[in-house]
């Protein structure tokens, strides 16, 4: 965490309020954290991702089943 937010204030960053904050913030997170967030954060999406594709197949096998009743009626 420290490696990035040295790439982001740079060289002479030490002066930084905000820089001093973020340092000592990201001490105090533990390091699980972020992974646990992204965990929760991808959990969410792929949750509804594959909602998302399970009623698409249903209604389309919903849409097969209307049209092979619709064809014999005509037949």
């Amino acid at each position: 965490m420290k490696w990035l937010l040295d790439q982001i204030y740079g060289a002479n960053a030490m002066g930084d309020p905000y820089y001093e904050f973020f340092v000592d913030a990201s001490a105090l997170i533990p390091w699980w954290y972020p992974t646990l967030v992204f965990g929760i954060a991808a959990l969410m999406v792929t949750a509804r991702w594959h909602a998302r594709t399970q009623y698409r197949r249903k209604a389309a096998l919903a849409a097969v089943r209307v049209r092979k009743r619709t064809l014999r009626r005509i037949s």
